[in-house]
């Protein structure tokens, strides 16, 4: 299994090209970013994505404030998969714990996440091995301040 991660930002034009247009035989996963808070703090509007363009993903990774957001707006995606935080993770009838940490700064923990969910399922782990393995990456990447370790 081949998997290919995306992000669809608001205002980016031929959204829906771009999804079709993916290698065949490779599976497509949308990584939310769909929230209000833009870089630095700095609000930007919620730019719901339609259905057409969901409905072309294998699967779709949202935080709980994403979650809220496309579910006021009436939208829905055929496979979703909800990271909660402190709670885990959830993907259909798969509940995963978190791995307890204490965190110092949660930038790029869902990139973290997504990076590692996606890696694990093309190596062929299962929905909860792979939501296993990318709790663990994320909780790496909260131990530290900013998205990347620092350097030895």
């Amino acid at each position: 299994l081949a998997v290919e991660i995306t992000e669809v930002a608001p205002g980016r034009s031929n959204v829906v090209g771009t999804l079709r247009g993916r290698a065949p035989g490779r599976s497509l996963m949308l990584c939310g970013h769909v929230d209000t808070v833009g870089v630095a703090g700095m609000e930007r509007p919620f730019a719901p994505l339609p259905e057409t363009v969901l409905a072309l993903c294998d699967s779709v990774v949202v935080n709980e404030h994403e979650a809220q957001l496309l579910e006021r707006a009436g939208i829905h995606a055929p496979s979703v998969l909800h990271t909660l935080g402190t709670r885990g993770s959830r993907w259909g009838d798969v509940q995963v714990p978190s791995v307890p940490v204490t965190a110092v700064d949660t930038t790029g923990a869902g990139d973290a996440y997504c990076g590692t969910l996606a890696a694990r399922l093309s190596m062929g782990d299962d929905a909860a091995t792979a939501m296993r393995a990318a709790s663990e990456a994320a909780a790496r990447c909260v131990q530290h301040p900013g998205a990347q370790p620092p350097l030895p």
